[in-house]
């Protein structure tokens, strides 16, 4: 068995592992979500790595190797750095603060490992469309008790989000292979998916695929505009400044965010937030403004600790991260997250998707959501360097044959 052929087993042996963890996570508990094996999701990571360190061939692409060093790179320098040296002044939250960057840096690291495993494009759909049973899978308990239709349709009109088939980490795993679906143009795969999208009603989920769709199909048109990339990078680097300013604004009952709530969603500010703004509340009444260099990642949730006696989240990573962060460790972040997915389209649009993710949800703390988008962005990566290399086999060097000597 050649070393491709052996490491495209290995990933789906990964991926088949991961697959069962999450429908045994999903399908297990009443509640959505079994602790269990939601931890036991985690060894995703060290498995990954002992495939990677027992493969035949211990090399990475180098577009890949260099993607996920620079995710490292600034994970290391605008979260872990600054932050320990705020927990030598307040070590209240260090135990917050392991538990966060444990959330953010395995999905990461067992992605980075599998790049090691030089698997084909083939062994990448292989692998996704494991991935997506699994999903479909956790889903059909769901699906088979009670009325789903009746409820949908309930959702739909009186905005009620209590729908039998919710949940938040397989809602956006599958708005992440819906895009990837429609990006191969593997269509049946691609409506399938957005099907169970509908289903698993996430209407922030089903937000982010029409705009990153639209996004992307409008950049296919128009590929000049992909071209000015310092432009993008401003743009979304404004947007991601403004939501969340304007998030908190609204929590503070200001007359105009009373207004545009009511005129133009015809409802009050509690409901469009489904809730969340009385985590804001908590959050603007304890920390006060975002400050320029952060409270310290992690302390959003000792926060809420201390105020409600249990452990919750904001609901929104881009509130948490302006926080946690503060302003100026935020920017860079925005900054590098687009510059790091913005050498593909197909990167992009995903990066899109997961940005209005961050808007209302807590997908950072999320290891199959987050392990399913680094996947994603190292396949595209790894069809950028097959293209690559086509590219260069493909170019015409004159052999060096008496003929061609006689003719120089």
């Amino acid at each position: 068995m050649n070393s491709k052929s052996s490491g495209g087993l290995k990933l789906k042996l990964i991926c088949a592992f991961f697959a069962s963890l999450l429908v045994l996570m999903q399908s297990s508990s009443e509640q959505g979500q079994n602790p269990l094996f939601a931890q036991l999701l985690n060894l995703v990571a060290p498995v990954a790595f002992v495939f990677a360190v027992v493969s035949e061939n211990f090399v990475s692409s180098r577009i890949s190797l260099d993607y996920f060093k620079n995710y490292f790179i600034l994970f290391l320098f605008i979260i872990i750095f600054p932050t320990a040296f705020i927990l030598i002044g307040d070590p209240s939250f260090f135990k917050e603060f392991y538990q966060s960057t444990l959330y953010i840096l395995l999905p990461l690291a067992s992605v980075y490992f599998i790049g090691y495993l030089q698997c084909t494009k083939e062994d990448y759909e292989q692998a996704f469309f494991i991935i997506f049973l699994g999903c479909m899978l956790s889903l059909v308990p769901k699906l088979m008790s009670g009325d789903i239709v009746y409820q949908l349709i309930k959702a739909g009109i009186a905005g009620d989000s209590e729908v039998g088939t919710e949940s938040d980490i397989v809602s956006f795993m599958f708005g992440l292979l819906t895009l990837y679906y429609f990006k191969n143009r593997k269509y049946g795969l691609f409506i399938l998916a957005l099907l169970f999208s509908i289903l698993s009603f996430k209407r922030i989920v089903l937000t982010g695929i029409c705009i990153s769709l639209l996004v992307y199909t409008f950049l296919k048109w128009y590929p000049s505009l992909f071209s000015h990339k310092k432009m993008i990078l401003l743009f979304v680097l404004l947007f991601n400044l403004a939501v969340p300013m304007l998030m908190l604004e609204a929590t503070n009952d200001s007359v105009i965010a009373q207004e545009i709530s009511e005129d133009w969603f015809d409802t009050s500010i509690e409901s469009l937030t489904m809730g969340r703004k009385g985590f804001y509340s908590v959050i603007t009444q304890k920390l006060g403004e975002p400050t320029v260099i952060g409270v310290g990642y992690g302390k959003a949730k000792a926060v809420f600790i201390q105020a409600l006696g249990r452990a919750e989240y904001i609901h929104s990573d881009l509130i948490k991260l302006l926080y946690e962060l503060g302003i100026l460790g935020y920017c860079i972040w925005v900054f590098f997250w687009y510059k790091n997915n913005i050498k593909q389209l197909d990167m992009f649009a995903l990066s899109i998707y997961m940005n209005i993710l961050f808007i209302s949800d807590n997908v950072f703390v999320y290891f199959p959501t987050l392990f399913l988008y680094y996947l994603l962005q190292s396949n595209f990566l790894l069809n950028e360097s097959l293209l690559n290399d086509s590219k260069i086999k493909s170019l015409k060097i004159p052999s060096v044959t008496p003929n061609f000597l006689a003719r120089v």
